[in-house]
C-alpha cells in the first residue's frame, strides 16, 4: 500500500536530480578545459552523466514500460532529442567557423546532424546524444521480446555489454571508447524502475526493522 500511496521517483525528484547533474557538467568541463592540471572536479562530468543515464532508465521504464513498443515511441525519443540537439549544433559550427575560421567536413557535418557525435569539435560534449539514441534501440529491441521483467532486464544488460565489447575489440574504440565506462548504468536504472514498486516496500521494510543496514 506503501508505494501504491506514494509516487517513487516522481517528477519532482528526478527534475532535481537532472538539475544537480547539469551543475555537476558544468563543474567537470570547467575544471577540464579551464583550469589547468588534474583535480577530482574532473569526475563531477562522469557523474553527470551518470545521473542522467539513471533519470532516463527510471523514467523511460516509469512512462512507457518495456512492453512492445512500437515505432512511434523510438520517433518520439529521437524527435524530443533532435531540435535542440541541431540548434546547438548549427550555433557551435556558425561561431566557430565565425570566431576562428574553421570549418568542417562534409563527411563530419553530415554524421554530426545524423546523430552521430564523437567526444571532439564541432560539440564534443554532444557525444552523449549519440550513445542515449543507441541506448533506446537497446530499450525497443528489448521490449519486442514477449518475456518476462527479469529476462528483459538480462537482455538489457546483454545487449549493453555487447556493445561494450564490439567497442573494446574493434577501430569503433578510437571514437567511442568514452562509453565503455557506462556501460552498467542504464540498464541497471531500467531494472529499478522495472521492479520500483518492490524495491521500495523492501526498503521500507528494512528500514524499520533495521536502520543502520537500510543507511549502509
Amino acid at each position: 500500500s506503501y508505494c501504491r500511496n506514494k509516487d517513487v521517483f516522481s517528477f519532482e525528484t528526478t527534475t532535481m536530480i537532472r538539475g544537480i547533474a547539469i551543475i555537476f557538467l558544468l563543474i567537470g568541463h570547467l575544471s577540464e578545459k579551464c583550469i589547468g592540471g588534474i583535480g577530482w572536479f574532473e569526475d563531477a562530468g562522469r557523474w553527470a552523466v551518470v545521473m542522467f543515464l539513471f533519470v532516463s532508465g527510471i523514467a523511460l521504464s516509469k512512462k512507457h514500460g518495456i512492453e512492445n513498443l512500437g515505432k512511434k515511441f523510438f520517433l518520439g525519443r529521437i524527435r524530443r532529442l533532435a531540435v535542440p540537439f541541431w540548434l546547438t549544433l548549427v550555433l557551435f559550427v556558425l561561431l566557430d567557423y565565425l570566431l576562428i575560421g574553421y570549418y568542417y567536413s562534409y563527411k563530419r557535418l553530415i554524421l554530426a546532424f545524423g546523430g552521430v557525435m564523437f567526444p571532439w569539435p564541432p560539440n564534443g560534449p554532444a557525444w552523449f546524444i549519440t550513445y542515449i539514441i543507441v541506448m533506446y534501440i537497446i530499450y525497443f529491441l528489448t521490449s519486442l521480446f514477449r518475456c518476462s521483467f527479469p529476462y528483459k532486464s538480462i537482455l538489457l544488460f546483454i545487449y549493453s555489454y555487447s556493445v561494450m565489447f564490439l567497442i573494446l575489440y574493434t577501430k569503433l574504440n578510437n571514437s567511442f571508447a568514452l562509453w565503455v565506462i557506462y556501460t552498467a548504468v542504464f540498464p541497471a536504472a531500467v531494472t529499478i524502475g522495472l521492479f520500483r514498486d518492490k524495491i521500495f516496500v523492501f526498503l521500507k521494510r528494512l528500514y524499520n526493522t533495521s536502520m543502520p543496514i537500510y543507511y549502509i
